[in-house]
């Protein structure tokens, strides 16, 4: 855990050489675009083994698998690097594109699609083909149920397209974030689905605070933390369970724009991090090369997101006690591009995804190459 004294001192970075000594980045999966799915956008979601052995990496793609718009659910063994294709969305009453991470809960994972849904003709968004859903996934059956539909414009009218990171599970309630809400389209909104009675619960922005919210929700305390974005700006807000989101700070553009990591006494998003009960006058942790994706606290070191020298992304380390910043991994575009959905780490290496890159062969949607799955060893 990260200690409280001295942090205000790190407002600067030093950039460190390009690769850092004794690291070795390999990539155990790159999708073809075919059944096995394209461009994640998600971060990947880490289950130990038995007995707290070596485990399996689960993950969504946005699009393709065996239809179009479609997405799949997929694992990979991080032993053996076998790559499965759980399942396959087929569009529809369905739903499509899965954007963000899975969160377990038990044994059982949930999630949120962007697309899909039996509103086809009830969102702002042609060609989207429904307003999104909440879904339920079972990894012992393979079996997904939806949860809820989201109705968009539909009387009665509720939020929809919910592109944010992975959901937030509090006493029996999965709450997330939409980037719309009806007849606002530049205001988002936070949601509440209770996972036994199927019932919905909203808090829209409005007024002078609208933001499309494409980032997930961080349960810090008893709030949960987010940031969204409207006309050049981005906001941070705070949400107290059953009362009113609060605007905490208005940032430019991108700064932050991510979804946060609670560590200690802080959160830490895109290029800094700051103490939230402190306010808006909350002491920041400044990390601002890694400003290109969420951020990765690991003890004293944030890993985090570059542009990258070579313009396809890259993955960079600051160490909190030194102020230094290091270059670990820039991307070539032949083995990924646009590094996204932040990173985890198990067992001393860094499991991610990149949205496009890799096999040039995929195409899909004009990109050039469908991701891959990497691992860097710090």
């Amino acid at each position: 855990m990260l200690g409280t004294n001295g942090l205000a001192a790190l407002a600067c970075f030093v950039l460190a050489p390009a690769v850092m000594d004794g690291q070795t980045m390999t990539f155990p999966y790159n999708f073809q675009g075919g059944t096995d799915g394209g461009l994640p956008s998600g971060g990947l979601t880490y289950v130990a083994g038995s007995n707290g052995g070596d485990g399996m990496l689960y993950g969504t793609t946005t699009g393709l698998g065996t239809s179009a718009p479609g997405g799949t659910i997929f694992s990979l063994d991080i032993v053996t690097h076998a790559f499965t294709t759980l399942y396959t969305f087929q569009g529809g009453a369905d739903g499509s594109t899965p954007t963000g991470s899975l969160t377990l809960v038990g044994s059982i994972f949930y999630g949120t699609s962007s697309g899909g849904g039996p509103f086809v003709n009830d969102c702002y968004k042609a060609g989207n083909g429904g307003c999104g859903t909440v879904f339920s996934f079972d990894p012992a059956t393979n079996k997904k149920t939806i949860l809820y539909s989201f109705k968009g414009n539909k009387s009665p009218a509720d939020p929809y397209y919910s592109q944010g990171g992975g959901l937030v599970y509090q006493n029996g309630i999965l709450y997330g974030t939409t980037q719309d809400i009806p007849h606002s389209r530049l205001c988002g909104s936070i949601f509440g689905l209770n996972v036994t009675t199927g019932a919905l619960v909203e808090s829209p922005f409005g007024g002078n605070n609208c933001a499309i919210l494409e980032s997930g929700l961080t349960l810090f305390g008893n709030a949960f933390y987010g940031v969204g974005g409207s006309d050049m700006y981005s906001r941070t807000f705070s949400y107290a369970i059953g009362g009113k989101i609060k605007i905490l700070s208005y940032q430019q553009a991108n700064v932050g724009a991510y979804a946060m990591t609670a560590q200690g006494n802080y959160l830490f998003g895109s290029g800094a991090a700051f103490n939230p009960k402190k306010g808006k006058k909350g002491t920041d942790i400044s990390y601002a090369a890694l400003n290109a994706g969420p951020a990765t606290p690991v003890g004293t070191t944030i890993y985090g997101f570059t542009s990258g020298a070579n313009g396809y992304g890259g993955i960079g380390a600051f160490d909190i006690t030194s102020g230094v910043t290091a270059d670990l991994y820039d991307f070539k575009g032949s083995d990924g591009a646009q590094p996204t959905g932040g990173a985890i780490m198990v067992n001393g290496a860094l499991y991610g995804v990149t949205f496009t890159g890799g096999n040039p062969a995929c195409t899909y949607g004009g990109a050039i190459g469908c991701g891959v799955i990497y691992m860097l060893k710090p």
